[in-house]
């Protein structure tokens, strides 16, 4: 049964990486999200819950799960009411820090962590890409009750991001339909996209499993919104994440259902860049899966297999 303190035991596990190195370079959490190695206390967070078994749901456009920009996961967390004071936070909250103590961490000095322990207005929390001197590290802050700390913008309540108490995220074997056999073609992000009715079969049933495929829905064209749904399928099924829909991602997508969201409606939330920084002006909230990742499309891996 997976729970917060899965998360804190991943985080925790972490301490010391890459530490005394600085801060903004290439990193094993960026790495894995397949994300460039800029500013990353964001994707150390996604990867701590990711790692957990139990993956955020997309909090920034382009990304198929969780945030890099922080000011991104504020303003998604204050859309679906997952805000709470900090002197509420639990171990496994998602803590956001806003230097210029505005309270509002919409700029670009802002910095995340994982919460690990609350003990009696004294935060302890573990964050990536942070001080002394880079890497991963442990840190303690004040925020007694009614007061906080002005450095604090807010936790984002993790129980209402995901799903704790499941054995298996994602998984629903007993009442998923059987698979229609996997059609013989490997779908992956290739230019130009892959069209065809096994796309549109396998992005429907997609769309019945509760993932969102944007404006496109099923669409028959296999771009990047499909596989960035693909990669969260694979990781919810326990499988190799690598975009592709082969032999073993085919009939697991019937037996996968979408991380549960809050109730509300996701606002439209202006797209950022990958990594901390200034959002650039060109990106456009009307694409809320645009393909700000780019992966490798070429189909050495275990889909093969």
């Amino acid at each position: 049964m997976l729970q917060r303190e899965d998360v804190v035991a991943y985080a925790v596990g972490q301490v010391g990486t890459l530490s005394g190195q600085g801060y903004d370079h290439d990193n094993p959490y960026s790495r894995a999200l397949g994300l460039p190695g800029e500013a990353w206390c964001g994707d150390f967070v996604t990867t701590c819950f990711w790692k957990a078994g139990i993956p955020l749901p997309s909090m920034q456009p382009g990304h198929w799960t969780g945030f890099s920009y922080v000011p991104a996961a504020y303003a998604y967390g204050l859309a679906h009411g997952l805000r709470r004071n900090s002197w509420e936070a639990e171990p496994g909250d998602i803590i956001c820090f806003d230097w210029s103590e505005s309270g509002s961490c919409t700029g670009s000095r802002t910095h995340t962590g994982i919460v690990r322990a609350n003990s009696g207005g004294t935060l302890l929390t573990i964050e990536g890409n942070s001080g002394p001197n880079g890497g991963v590290n442990s840190h303690t802050w004040s925020a007694p009750a009614g007061r906080g700390n002005p450095q604090i913008a807010g936790v984002l309540d993790a129980s209402r991001l995901v799903v704790f108490g499941a054995s298996s995220p994602g998984q629903d074997h007993g009442n998923a339909p059987d698979a229609p056999p996997w059609p013989g073609r490997l779908l992956l992000l290739k230019s130009p996209h892959l069209v065809g009715d096994d796309v549109t079969t396998w992005q429907q049933r997609c769309l019945d499993d509760g993932f969102e495929l944007g404006a496109s829905q099923a669409d028959s064209e296999y771009g990047p919104i499909s596989e960035s749904i693909c990669r969260l399928v694979q990781q919810l099924s326990a499988l190799t994440v690598d975009g592709v829909v082969g032999p073993q991602t085919w009939p697991a997508t019937w037996t996968c259902r979408a991380p549960s969201l809050p109730a509300q409606s996701n606002p439209a939330i202006t797209a950022a860049p990958v990594g901390l920084g200034l959002p650039p002006a060109s990106t456009s909230a009307a694409q809320p899966f645009a393909s700000a990742i780019s992966f490798a499309a070429t189909p050495t891996r275990e889909e093969l297999s």
